[in-house]
């Protein structure tokens, strides 16, 4: 989809200068670019400037097909190209967001990434519900690939949620995601209701979706959240909701 997206956009003039605007320096867009292409470039010659230093856990397929993880010496493999060819996707997808962003579709976005917010917590509920009914199956017709997932797990008599993926970790990481942009679209007082309870609801399930990564990360998102609230009360008259959240 994202292949059909660029074509569009490269067909468009508008479209594609606004997008490599959105990467041209000093601009947020311009480290983000840097940083994808350090990666790029680490996952090619890294591996080979300390091939069998150490050791690394990858997926094996056995004499049956089953998939397996396994730790092995560290040396290129089929990984470091796939991974940097979805590394470099983000990219292309972020600049074609930007630019769009630039051309007036802000609001547009920001909309369908709420709606998207909402679709990762109705998931997360339908995992809890059917858990505790015994109606694990609802989700079957998403979680089809043939790797283990971990989507029945419990802890302390917590459903560790995971949503529409195969682990908490991952939804963990998605739901945070989408937690921290639908709250400051809340504080900002982006018109509509749904920002504030979309946050609400995935701030609920991040807290119970036992991942302690996500933990850590939501701990120095929600600091950094403060932070820009309290910038705010000494920049100026800041919103009411900022007020609320820093206190």
């Amino acid at each position: 989809m994202l292949f059909f997206v660029l074509i569009s956009a490269c067909l468009r003039p508008r479209v594609l200068d606004a997008a490599l605007k959105s990467i041209a320096y000093p601009s947020t867009g311009f480290w983000f670019a840097a940083y994808i292409i350090f990666s790029i470039i680490s996952a090619f010659f890294l591996p080979r400037i300390f091939a069998g230093a150490t050791l690394v856990y990858s997926s094996a397929r056995d004499a049956s097909s089953t998939m397996s993880t396994v730790a092995s010496p560290l040396q290129p493999g089929s990984s470091n190209f796939t991974l940097s060819v979805y590394m470099f996707g983000d990219l292309i997808c972020f600049m074609i967001v930007a630019g769009l962003a630039r051309l007036g579709q802000a609001r547009f976005i920001a909309k369908a990434l709420i709606a998207t917010a909402a679709a990762c917590f109705g998931f997360a509920i339908v995992d809890i519900v059917g858990f505790f009914t015994d109606q694990s199956q609802l989700l079957d017709i998403i979680r089809n690939a043939n790797y283990t997932m971990h989507t029945g797990e419990t802890i302390g008599g917590f459903k560790r949620i995971v949503g529409s993926f195969p682990e908490a970790s991952t939804y963990g990481a998605v739901a945070l995601a989408f937690f921290s942009f639908t709250l400051l679209l809340w504080l900002e007082r982006f018109p509509g209701r749904w920002a504030g309870a979309a946050a609400l609801g995935l701030g609920a399930t991040v807290l119970f979706c036992t991942s302690t990564a996500a933990y850590v990360a939501g701990l120095l998102i929600v600091s950094l959240v403060i932070l820009f609230s309290l910038k705010q009360l000494v920049s100026g008259p800041p919103a009411r909701r900022m007020r609320r959240f820093s206190s």
